[in-house]
């Protein structure tokens, strides 16, 4: 980077730091601390109870903290007045109004003695939990205590979530948006592998935002936020998990969870791995005029084994609470994964019908993944209205490679002629990033967010590739040797506005982003980009009554290439076959607008529009030389904008939950190829219906029923698809041990396909993958619990989601 670009970009991380500390400026007030010993006898202390601190003029909840063996504290204390209420169970409520009339930073009441309730009575409270919840900016599936509970895995419940779309290749994107970035309690996961190994029993809920606001990272066309269950009693708690899969091959994963709380310390553990195999399959067709009075066809079938025996799975946290308005926490995130995979395509190639030659590859290759990752944070509330300081650091190196012994056989006038081949490469991925957050709540009317971010990335990545000689020597193939370098740095700064009266909700923000990009490949500078972007946000919200409440939303958002798209590698298929990066991608850019009404949080009417420039999406292209050979590269369209329009409508009875999710898009992408410029459009729906049906003290059953039309994404027109799956559930020894029986996919309908719309040459392809299965899963609940606060706090990476795993 050039002195006048260090200096510009230096003067800007000033700027940003400045704006946010400016909005610091508004904490205040010095707390102080109520402390007390309460017993039920003159020396027995009672075992467990809570200290409540209470607003005196209507009695609702200030502040609160769980104690043990009588002795509590209760910190953070701003206000001069305040009912304190001690409460225990079997106990009669205990209340004490406290005045604070010095600058005393701790008021001591004393001892406390509570008497017994002999009313006391066993209460049972049935609460029906609703699938789904909107309100206007984000739409809540409810997995705690819903059939969603017993989906499986994290991505099966993505994949039953309503305008949630999975596809072959785990890609997520929701219905009518696009791409979507996945937090984990507000962290930004660094592969989908780490929702297949989490339970679908460890998550509380998942929000699905359409148009994220200015707090979130400005990737990404949607944000999905996966919140998991959080302990909040002393003790300790966990699941022991076993899964078996039986589709074409048996797949099974076991895992542990654990959970301790003890006094201001909490912690948790996980640890899950999975044996067997996995599989897809894959076909392409390619079909284009060598000239006027020749056709040529090629059709490649490609058949993939993922033989897992060394992966493992691993998650440890630690929170500390000092006081009641201060929290440290430490999280470390963590997966090694090992494969050995077996891949056969074979090509047969015609000419005006006729086989001209074929090619058999045979490729074994050995996959790693490694992910290690480390996020340390802090938190601080200053007052009773909800103004809080949030700081986090976050580190993380993930390395992915593989190593292959490709042999080729091609089929020319009844001869086989054989070759040998191997390859190996190598990505290094290091992440490390800072943020600083303030949330400064004025009064019930207006609230101010605003935060700094920093992040810094570094890539180094090597391929090699190598062909046998006749006399037995390996020598190296230079049109698929490279080594590409690349580094990357965003800052950012945002803030966003709140203000909320009576039935009138609004917010308001932007953020800010300087990146600055350098990619050097074989020692060469190929990328050098600085560039500075403002992300515009808004929300409207106006309830009519206090069941009908209607909204408009108004975002901005990038999406940059993913690392490996900007690697310019090479992957080989066959001969004539390959994947290529591209260096000189560029991020897309998106402007929404969505309008909603919703009625009692449940059923709710969207209408929304976008438009992206630049469009990131695959496209196949004939190399420019001598051979018939095919590659497929991600590059930028010219644009492309959706129409969207989606109704929820839900309903429930004692015995029965229903949730029908009816979408409509109509998609354009607009391209260049061969200099003709391309209009690809096409309206798609979208079914998704659920179904429990619950028979007391015996069983429950789940259907699910997802279907979605033709519809176009770039330059491919696809194909419709669908899958219908079935779960019955049966728990044991007062619910502790769960079992379900899932048929997935019954239909064998999950498949991806479709065609190309180019006018040069035509490109026709399916796609499967391991959905057609049988499972039984066992997940059995120990735990010995009492009382406790938890919370944990983590940082969004947005530059995590940029990495692409493999299969």
């Amino acid at each position: 980077m050039s002195e006048k670009r260090v200096t510009k970009f230096y003067k800007l991380r000033s700027v940003l730091i400045l704006m946010f500390f400016t909005s610091a400026l508004f904490s205040q007030t010095t707390p102080f601390t109520i402390t007390g010993k309460v017993f039920f006898d003159q020396n027995k202390a009672i075992e467990f109870g809570n200290a409540i601190a209470l607003h005196p003029n209507d009695s609702s909840i200030y502040k609160g903290v769980p104690f043990e063996n009588g002795i509590f504290k209760l910190e953070g204390i701003d206000r001069d007045s305040v009912l304190l209420k001690i409460n225990a169970v079997g106990y009669s409520d205990h209340f004490i109004l406290i005045n604070r009339t010095n600058s005393d930073s701790v008021i001591d009441i004393g001892e406390i003695i509570l008497k017994d309730n002999n009313t006391l009575n066993e209460i049972t409270v049935t609460a029906k939990i609703p699938l789904f919840e909107m309100d206007g900016e984000k739409v809540k599936v409810n997995v705690e205590g819903t059939g969603l509970n017993a989906a499986g895995t994290a991505l099966d419940v993505l994949r039953r979530s309503p305008g949630v779309l999975v596809n072959n290749n785990d890609n997520v994107t929701v219905f009518g948006k696009g791409t979507a970035l996945i937090y984990l309690d507000g962290l930004l996961i660094s592969s989908i592998d780490i929702l297949k190994s989490l339970p679908s029993s460890e998550i509380k809920n998942i929000e699905i935002i359409n148009n994220p606001s200015a707090k979130y990272d400005a990737a990404g066309r949607a944000v999905i936020n996966l919140i998991t269950i959080k302990n909040n009693l002393q003790g300790y708690n966990g699941n022991v998990i076993q899964n078996f899969l039986q589709g074409t091959y048996l797949f099974t994963y076991t895992g542990l969870r654990f959970n301790y709380t003890r006094k201001k310390i909490s912690t948790n553990f996980s640890y899950g791995f999975n044996t067997g195999k996995q599989w897809n399959s894959d076909e392409y067709k390619r079909t284009y005029k060598l000239n006027d009075s020749a056709n040529i066809e090629m059709n490649n079938y490609l058949y993939d084994v993922q033989n897992y025996s060394n992966n493992h799975y691993y998650r440890a946290g630690l929170n500390y609470r000092p006081d009641s308005i201060t929290t440290l926490g430490l999280q470390y995130n963590g997966f090694y994964i090992s494969r050995n995979n077996v891949s056969d395509n074979n090509n047969s190639i015609l000419l005006n019908g006729n086989e001209a030659y074929g090619l058999h590859t045979n490729t074994k290759n050995l996959p790693l993944q490694i992910n290690n990752g480390i996020n340390a944070n802090y938190s601080r509330k200053f007052d009773t209205l909800g103004t809080e300081l949030f700081a986090t650091m976050q580190y993380g190196n993930y390395i992915i490679g593989q190593t292959g012994k490709i042999n080729v056989e091609t089929k020319y006038n009844n001869q086989i002629f054989e070759e040998e081949k191997r390859n190996s490469n190598k990505n290094d991925i290091k992440i490390i990033s800072a943020q600083v957050d303030l949330i400064k709540v004025f009064n019930k009317k207006w609230k101010l967010q605003s935060g700094v971010k920093e992040s810094n990335i570094a890539k180094l990545s090597d391929i090699k590739f190598e062909n046998k000689d006749n006399a037995g020597n390996w020598v190296s193939d230079p049109s698929y040797l490279n080594s590409f370098e690349f580094n990357e740095n965003i800052a950012a700064a945002y803030s966003e506005l709140k203000f909320k009266k009576k039935k009138i909700n609004t917010r308001i923000g932007g953020r800010a982003e300087f990146t600055n990009s350098e990619g050097y490949s074989k020692a060469q500078k190929i990328i050098n980009r600085q560039y500075i972007n403002f992300f515009p946000s808004a929300y409207f919200g106006y309830d009519f009554t206090k069941d009908l409440i209607t909204s408009l939303t108004l975002s901005s958002r990038i999406n940059r290439p993913s690392f490996q798209d900007l690697d310019p590698f090479i992957n080989y298929i066959d001969s004539l076959s390959s994947f290529r990066g591209n260096p000189y991608l560029l991020p897309e850019y998106t402007n929404s607008f969505e309008a909603s009404l919703v009625y009692m949080k449940e059923a709710n009417l969207t209408f929304g529009y976008s438009k992206t420039n630049g469009a990131l999406r695959l496209v196949v292209d004939k190399l420019n030389d001598s051979t018939e050979a095919f590659t497929a590269t991600t590059k930028n369209l010219n644009k492309s904008e959706t129409f969207s329009f989606g109704v929820t409508i839900p309903y429930e009875l004692e015995w029965w939950t229903t949730a029908n999710y009816f979408g409509y898009f109509l998609n354009t992408f607009s391209y260049e190829q061969a200099s003709i410029v391309v209009q690809n459009n096409k309206p798609t729906f979208s079914i998704y219906l659920y179904d429990e049906f619950r028979f007391k003290k015996w069983f429950s059953i789940e259907l699910t029923y997802e279907y979605t039309s033709a519809g176009v994404d770039g330059i491919f027109v696809s194909k419709p698809f669908s899958m219908l799956n079935i779960n019955l559930k049966k728990t044991f020894f007062k619910d502790k041990l769960t079992c379900r029986f899932v048929a997935n996919d019954i239909l064998s309908q999950y498949i991806m396909a479709g065609e190309s719309n180019i006018p040069v040459y035509n490109i026709a392809y399916r796609s499967r993958v391991n959905t057609h299965y049988f499972m039984l899963a066992l997940n059995y609940k120990f735990g010995k619990l009492k009382a406790n606060t938890y919370k944990s706090r983590s940082v969004s990476e947005e530059e995590y989601q940029r990495i692409k795993f493999g299969k």
